[in-house]
């Protein structure tokens, strides 16, 4: 009888590492074997290069700065910002476009802002525009400047030449920070980012 029980537990042991092993071998071998999609690709290498290169380094190719034009009056400067979309190669000219009416508006902002208010108050003029208050905050990954370094795909979607990508931006140390979500479009010389919206929702 006893004899009979240990053989029936040792069976079960057995079976039960056996079913674990398994189980771990089919896990890893389907985490090996994720394939990334062009669109979660572009996506992936966009932001493994903006946290290394871009991010509170060089915030003006990330949003324009005010400065003062010809005629003594605040308007951003969309020189630096304009050239970095167009180099980088991860843009579609329809990112840019969709920017614009953001722009002007801040733009008309600027307009009532006196040098003399800039100046006395030791700050920047976008300071005095309410419409301009995304030039403090990183528009790409949300937040003022935390410590961000790490960037996975959550989730993506493609429907023919459109593409949602999530992602998640983080720091090694905390876990996840913010979560875009990056629109692209397939052009004839591959998928460009043509819109990005942060979100806070983990779900």
């Amino acid at each position: 009888m006893q004899k009979s029980i240990k053989i029936n537990y040792l069976v079960f042991a057995v079976l039960s590492i056996g079913l674990i092993a398994i189980m771990f071998f089919v896990l890893y071998k389907n985490h090996k074997s994720k394939v990334l999609n062009e669109p979660e690709k572009v996506t992936l290498e966009f932001y493994r290069y903006y946290l290394q290169d871009i991010y509170n380094k060089n915030d003006s190719v990330e949003s324009p700065s005010a400065k003062l034009n010809s005629n003594g009056i605040y308007q951003l400067d969309t020189n630096e910002h304009l050239k970095f979309l167009n180099e980088s190669l991860y843009f579609s000219d329809a990112f840019y476009e969709s920017e614009i009416p953001v722009f002007e508006k801040c733009n008309d902002d600027l307009k009532t802002v006196t040098i003399q208010e800039v100046n006395d108050s030791g700050t920047f003029p976008e300071e005095f525009a309410d419409a301009c208050d995304f030039v403090f905050y990183h528009q790409w990954v949300g937040g003022q400047g935390e410590e961000l370094n790490t960037v996975d795909i959550v989730k993506s979607t493609v429907n023919g030449d459109l593409a949602v990508v999530t992602t998640v931006i983080g720091n090694r140390e905390f876990g996840p920070y913010s979560y875009p979500i990056v629109t692209l479009v397939k052009e004839s010389n591959g998928w460009k980012i043509s819109d990005i919206e942060i979100s806070f929702d983990n779900s």
